[in-house]
């Protein structure tokens, strides 16, 4: 039993030391996480501070780790053997690139230690592992207050990363009896922690000129509501003239501010966009009213009212079958009725006494039948 217990402790132990903390981390443009750990473990300082930014103007991730003591990291999985000769780190055997001074970086026998009693095998492991990144060069030295890496986003959209933090050295400058300086490893941590990290987008990112575009849009719609208010403010007219031009202004502001359709996930966007649709709505509802007097007299009757509206509505129909668009077939088919009533108020008022009446007439319930059959509308 007791054999047992050693063999699972011999198996175990290993595998608790690897152990990985995980942490949920949230990070935004004007928000970065920050955490605390010790390396120099006999002090109990929380030494070390390493910080998670996101730049979206560059859709970036950068990572720096600073500390008051001087850091040493590996850029790449790295093994002992390959790197180490005679107690000394050589520079030069690095998988990649650093920059720093040509002097020993010695690890002397208590820092070799800390790596295992088969430390000939045994792998230095990059400071960083990462996931939905890719890192961007850098210039990486031997020895940092700061270490930093900049990592780019892959895809525009991406809101979720992973982040592992490795393996961190501490070194210290020194002096021989002969006063020539070189550098000495003080501690090993395998640090083996885990940051997911969701990342938090600023839905109105570069969307200034969107903005200002639909603010411009909203402003210049009230405006011609009320100009429309102003010029129409009885909605009522007994004058053709009058109501023609009512009818040309309004069919004029329709196709100018049609209504918008974008959803935007901005919330300053979609605030003026529907604030923009209920300035159209109210465009859309204004309406403007033929009356005929009662007195009028039979000669005041004019073909040409007639007539005119049955060259509207062909076209308007024409309009009717060119489009596919839901919104302007309705404000079609609402011209069209609306121009009928008040023909037949017209003519209820006046009669078809004349013969050109009778003609002009005959034209304009063509037009209608054309109208119905065409866009699909009971007769009334």
């Amino acid at each position: 039993m007791k054999h047992i217990i050693i063999l699972l402790l011999v198996v175990l132990l290993p595998l608790m030391s690897e152990a990985q903390t995980v942490r949920e981390i949230t990070i935004s443009a004007d928000k970065p996480y920050t955490d605390n750990f010790s390396l120099a473990n006999e002090s109990g300082d929380m030494d070390v501070m390493i910080k998670f930014s996101f730049d979206e103007a560059n859709n970036q991730v950068v990572v720096s780790m600073t500390s008051y003591r001087g850091l040493f990291v590996f850029r790449e999985d790295t093994r002992y053997k390959q790197v180490v000769k005679f107690g000394k780190l050589r520079m030069k055997e690095l998988p990649y690139v650093v920059t720093g001074e040509e002097v020993p970086y010695k690890m002397p026998c208590k820092f070799k230690k800390q790596l295992g009693r088969h430390r000939k095998n045994f792998v230095f492991k990059r400071w960083l592992n990462y996931s939905g990144l890719l890192p961007e060069p850098m210039e990486y030295k031997m020895v940092n207050d700061v270490v930093e890496q900049k990592f780019g986003i892959v895809g525009d959209k991406r809101t979720s990363v992973a982040i592992t933090l490795g393996d961190v050295m501490i070194m210290e400058p020194k002096t021989n009896f002969l006063k020539k300086s070189y550098y000495r490893f003080l501690r090993f941590v395998r640090v083996n922690t885990r940051y997911n990290i969701t990342i938090e987008r600023d839905p109105c990112f570069a969307m200034e000129e969107q903005i200002s575009i639909a603010s411009q849009q909203k402003v210049a719609a009230t405006q011609a509501l009320e100009s429309l208010h102003n010029t129409f403010p009885d909605r009522v007219t007994n004058m053709q003239e009058t109501f023609d031009l009512f009818s040309k202004t309004k069919e004029m502001l329709v196709q100018q501010y049609p209504k918008c359709d974008t959803v935007s996930d901005c919330p300053q966007l979609q605030a003026l966009n529907d604030s923009f649709n209920v300035v159209v709505d109210s465009i859309l509802a204004f309406k403007c009213k033929l009356v005929v007097s009662s007195d009028s007299t039979v000669s005041v009757a004019n073909p040409s009212y007639l007539l005119s509206a049955a060259y509207a509505i062909d076209m308007k129909v024409s309009r009717w079958q060119l489009t596919t668009d839901a919104l302007e077939r309705a404000d079609i088919i609402k011209f069209c009725n609306e121009r009928i009533e008040s023909v037949n108020d017209y003519v209820k008022r006046y009669g078809l006494r004349s013969k050109e009446m009778k003609e002009a007439n005959a034209i304009m319930q063509k037009a209608i039948r054309y109208y119905q059959s065409t866009c699909h509308i009971r007769k009334q």
